[in-house]
């Protein structure tokens, strides 16, 4: 399978990289090691050859000046001849004391013009010997050496000489001699052998350096690869292991650093295909349990939808086989004390007061509890609602209990309007508003019940009924929206109530996608909050940043 493993291509591979630097870190040396013994051997040579001018210089100075003081010019060209017959010379120039030319030859006349055009003007006039190497770049590109020499020629003394030498003649010798300025001697040498050696010692430094540079590049390779092998082979494995796939051992016995690498990688791999595999096994298992805990919960969950239909059937054949009986005792009673009221003694006309009254609240009890059972299973038709005018209606429904227990409604007119089941809508409101009512202490001093709403952070719609009662314990607080639970104490324990209300206000709530919750106090009252799903609610600074925010930027009339 690793065989078959593709590799990533890289722009420039680390092997090509290695190659290149390896063969550059020996070639590039080794030319150059080349290069400076090129450099040493010309500049021996260039040394060389100054000595020879230099003497051979002197030599031929002698003779002429020889020449010169045995007045024998005439056989000068003939001893200047032979002295021209030496290859190294290019040319031979010689020259009065003024400046004028006795005696020029050349071997090479473009050297003799190359040289006087390097010359400066001072140089050409300046009667100094100078030993001066000149680069002919336009002759063959080579070095010539230029010697320039006086020419001495010595005579006995005269009066007029030792006269105008009185002041040095104490350091000079008995037998005097005067020394007189003849003229110059100009010689130039190039030794064509020399050229010839350093054009065989570059052909051959370069021959040196390609021969090792050509032998260099397959032992780089080599050498290279031996130590890329086993890192493509490891970064195969790499990749294998990344894709999840099983591993294979890399087998690279070697002793260096890339065998302990290699060692350290498989133990590495190892470990995490044991840790691949664990999970691969717990991922099983718990795939396992999650399918059978689903079975179980679909089992649980279709018991308990069972359960809810049977509850369901039982409240209503309940409310049913209950009813029956209960009218029956309430028709009982109510003949009774219509046909025999006369007859009948005060005691017995209360008990039978009583019991119409208890049968009553009964019959209530079980119309509250089938109405419970009815909101998630029986729908009716949504409308728009205003909740101005359901609470208004609400305050005409309540109004004697209101103006008897001298409290008042207060409504917050900035409420948003709402699309839903108007009956249920109004029986959230009126069990809240009612229950105040009830649980309104008679000696508190501010009566007061307000309903409005307000955006939250998220500006999610919330809803509140806040009443000026004695308020709800916190330990209650949660217990009073389950069936048949009531306030321990609430600052009225003699007010009518069954515990149905609450949870009937919650079980609406949340079949509108809301929450309810209360926050109290004692004894400063009490406030529920709800909210119901944005669904629900008509909005209209909603809607007005929802049709903005489809509106296209930037259009203008």
């Amino acid at each position: 399978m690793m065989n078959s493993l593709t590799l990533p291509q890289a722009r420039r591979s680390l092997q090509t990289k290695a190659i290149i630097a390896v063969t550059a870190l020996v070639t590039v040396p080794t030319a150059l090691c080349g290069y400076l013994m090129h450099a040493r051997a010309a500049q021996a040579m260039e040394r060389t050859l100054m000595r020879d001018s230099v003497v051979l210089a002197q030599t031929t100075s002698h003779l002429i000046e020889g020449y010169f003081e045995s007045n024998r010019l005439d056989n000068l060209s003939g001893a200047i001849q032979s002295v021209m017959e030496d290859p190294r010379i290019a040319f031979m120039v010689i020259t009065d004391d003024n400046g004028r030319v006795v005696e020029q030859r050349y071997n090479e006349p473009l050297a003799w013009h190359t040289y006087q055009a390097q010359l400066t003007p001072q140089e050409r006039t300046t009667p100094l010997t100078l030993n001066r190497s000149i680069k002919l770049t336009d002759h063959n590109d080579d070095a010539m050496l230029v010697v320039r020499r006086q020419l001495i020629r010595s005579e006995p003394a005269t009066a007029t000489t030792v006269q105008t030498t009185s002041t040095s003649a104490a350091a000079a010798p008995k037998n005097r001699t005067a020394r007189h300025l003849s003229g110059y001697l100009e010689l130039g040498l190039s030794d064509p052998d020399q050229r010839v050696l350093l054009t065989d010692l570059r052909d051959a430094t370069i021959l040196v350096v390609a021969v090792i540079s050509l032998l260099c590049v397959p032992l780089v390779i080599w050498w290279v690869r031996g130590w890329i092998t086993p890192l493509r082979r490891m970064l195969a494995a790499t990749l294998q292991l990344g894709l999840g796939e099983r591993f294979e051992h890399v087998d690279i016995r070697r002793e260096d650093e890339i065998g302990m690498l290699a060692r350290s990688f498989n133990a590495m791999a190892e470990n995490l295909s044991a840790i691949q595999n664990a999970l691969i096994n717990a991922n099983e298992q718990l795939e396992h349990k999650v399918a059978q805990r689903t079975r179980e919960l679909e089992k649980a969950n279709t018991r308990l939808e069972q359960e809810m239909v049977e509850k369901d059937q039982f409240i209503r054949a309940v409310t049913h086989d209950l009813g029956a009986p209960l009218r029956n005792i309430d028709g009982l009673a109510s003949m009774l004390m219509l046909k025999h009221k006369a007859h009948l003694e005060e005691d017995v006309l209360s008990k039978l007061e009583r019991i119409s009254a208890n049968v009553k609240a009964e019959n209530e009890l079980l119309n509250d509890l089938l109405e419970l059972s009815r909101i998630k299973t029986r729908q009716g038709r949504k409308h728009d609602i205003d909740l101005q005018e359901v609470i208004n209606s609400i305050r005409d429904s309540l109004g004697f209990d209101l103006e008897s227990h001298r409290i008042e409604l207060c409504v917050d007119a900035s409420m948003p309007a709402l699309h839903a089941e108007r009956n249920r809508i109004r029986q959230v409101f009126q069990n809240l508003i009612d229950n105040a009512i009830k649980y309104m202490p008679d000696e508190a001093t501010e009566r007061k019940i307000s309903v409005g709403a307000e955006r939250g952070h998220d500006h999610e719609w919330i809803f509140h009924v806040r009443d000026t009662g004695h308020g709800i314990a916190e330990k209650d607080q949660q217990d009073i929206f389950q069936v048949f639970r009531r306030a321990r104490y609430s600052g009225n324990p003699h007010a009518a109530g069954r515990g149905v209300g609450l949870a009937t206000v919650k079980t609406i709530i949340e079949h509108y996608g809301g929450t309810i919750w209360v926050t109290s106090k004692p004894p400063h009252g009490a406030t529920f909050f709800f909210t119901l799903d944005p669904q629900y609610i008509h909005d209209p600074l909603a809607s007005a940043e929802d049709k903005a925010s489809r509106e296209p930027a930037g259009v203008t009339d």
